[in-house]
């Protein structure tokens, strides 16, 4: 009975009985002349929401930026002229010194998701805490001033403590009862346990998904390779490239490369009718051959590709965009592709040589040759490759045409300003003064399928996590954690009812339990 009363001394209020315990000054030093420590602040703030909300908006605004900048190892073929030629010298020197090119190796990023981590595991130990004290060693005398606020009833009715008893448990309250020293008798309901375990699982979630992402970024990697039907590229795949030196070291015990081979059997693109013409195209108003081009746009693309790691090796006949492949650990997914387009360019009546010809090439074209105009800048005629389509073409599930190679093709003559599109293919060439396109067969062109492949070695961690999380709201939501205290003395009775979890009907649930019409559909 002493022990009880000396709880009611400590706790005063439900609020009070949630968050004392773990962190607080008092629990530490057992007096009120205690000054909080570096050590008590930063408790706190691990275990308060507010800074795991900020914590949590550093990270999406970095993740944005991640996304918005490219990262130096998920881009094939990237440089530092790439980065200065996108962004301009001087954002290029800020994304350089924040480290935004590999954002998610830099110390702050770390820095954050360790601080959530951290936090999470606090909390749920916390949390963890509570959810025992309450079942093992709840408060059960509170002193009378304690039911002067809040949800509170008073009868006067002649209820004793057996009839308040039966009361509370046929409404499915699991029951204590004590009595204190003036001859009262408390009594404290609890139902609804399952959603303080809920909110310990909810946090226990967030920490098994942040061990999981670290597990990935440990262990895990990610690339690009592009590979030309009828040929086998090898990829040697290293989960230590790309990360911190300290990373790196830790890697090189027993995280070793291995060598994948990938061989591209076949890469069919085909295309589609669209019902109706594509939008926004001026330029090519009133030309009935570039209309019907532009109409045309990819079907789908799908790769029948196999890959060899050691003796093991897997195929995969239909791997597309939507359907990835994933063997030895690693996922891979159909990510793009280019065609190298057998673009031959005559000038005064010979081919000159030329770089190669992609969607999306800019050749400056002179008598000494077609080259980019990004490092020869002099030529007579702007070549731009704007387009290229070739292949089967459907409408709907019918087989329309089999369309020859075709280029759409703007040529600009900068010392005029005159730019015209045209379209080649082999049986029309695209002919100025002084210079020629033609287009070669189709067996000339060559199809480059481009696969993306990463391996999440953690990714079944986020997801249980993620499952426990979703489990976790829904019964937290849905399942309230309900309290009711009552002290009897004499012929009349205190009530006070507490509810964590949706506050609705509060009023009315005390009054049924009052008055003895109990219900039995809330929350257990």
């Amino acid at each position: 009975m002493a022990s009880q009363q000396n709880h009611d001394s400590a706790d005063s209020t439900e609020g009070e009985e949630m968050t004392r315990g773990i962190g607080s000054s008092e629990s530490l030093s057992g007096g009120e002349d205690y000054e909080p420590g570096l050590f008590d602040l930063v408790w706190k703030w691990l275990n308060s929401l507010t800074a795991a909300i900020w914590v949590l908006v550093l990270i999406a605004c970095l993740s944005i930026l991640g996304t918005i900048i490219p990262q130096w190892n998920q881009v094939p073929d990237v440089s530092e002229a790439a980065y200065i030629a996108r962004f301009g010298e001087f954002r290029w020197s800020l994304i350089e010194f924040f480290g935004l090119h590999h954002i998610y190796s830099t110390w702050y990023f770390i820095a954050l998701n360790v601080w959530l981590a951290v936090s999470a595991a606090v909390c749920t130990i916390k949390k963890l805490r509570y959810a025992v004290r309450a079942l093992r060693d709840p408060i059960v005398i509170r002193s009378p001033d304690y039911y002067r606020s809040g949800k509170v009833r008073h009868s006067s009715d002649a209820l004793d403590a057996d009839k308040v008893e039966q009361r509370l448990r046929q409404a499915h309250f699991r029951v204590l009862k004590a009595k204190a020293a003036d001859g009262s008798v408390h009594f404290f309901g609890q139902r609804g346990h399952i959603r303080l375990w809920s909110i310990v699982a909810l946090h226990l979630s967030i920490l098994i998904i942040l061990i999981g992402v670290a597990v990935s970024y440990v262990y895990g990697f990610q690339g690009s390779v592009a590979v030309e039907p009828g040929s086998t590229v090898a990829v040697q795949l290293d989960p230590s490239e790309g990360k911190p030196v300290w990373l790196r070291r830790f890697l090189s015990t027993h995280a070793k490369p291995r060598t994948f081979y990938f061989t591209l059997h076949s890469f069919s693109i085909p295309l589609e009718v669209l019902k109706t013409e594509s939008p926004g195209a001026p330029a090519s108003a009133g030309h009935g051959r570039l209309r019907e081009f532009e109409r045309l746009v990819v079907r789908q693309y799908t790769s029948d590709l196999s890959v060899r790691v050691g003796e093991a090796e897997e195929r995969k006949r239909d791997l597309s965009v939507n359907w990835p492949m994933r063997t030895s650990g690693i996922s891979i997914y159909q990510n793009a592709y280019r065609y190298i387009i057998p673009l031959h360019i005559y000038y005064e009546g010979r081919e000159i040589p030329s770089d190669p010809v992609t969607t999306g090439s800019v050749l400056s074209v002179s008598a000494k040759g077609a080259f980019d105009q990004r490092t020869y800048p002099h030529g007579r005629y702007v070549v731009e490759v704007l387009d290229f389509k070739k292949g089967e073409v459907y409408d709907g599930r019918e087989l329309v045409e089999i369309m020859p190679p075709t280029a759409l093709v703007r040529i600009v003559e900068p010392a005029t300003g005159v730019s015209a599109l045209q379209l080649a293919d082999p049986a029309n060439p695209v002919e100025v003064p002084d210079m020629a396109l033609r287009m070669g067969p189709a067996d000339e062109v060559i199809s480059v399928s481009i696969f993306t492949y990463k391996d999440d070695t953690g990714i079944d961690i986020v997801y249980f996590g993620t499952l426990l999380l979703s489990l976790a709201v829904i019964f937290a939501l849905w399942v309230g954690y309900d309290r009711v205290r009552v002290r009897v003395k004499g012929n009349s009775s205190d009530w006070r009812f507490v509810r964590q979890g949706l506050q609705v009907r509060l009023a009315e649930v005390l009054s049924e339990l009052v008055d003895g019409r109990v219900s039995v559909d809330e929350p257990r």
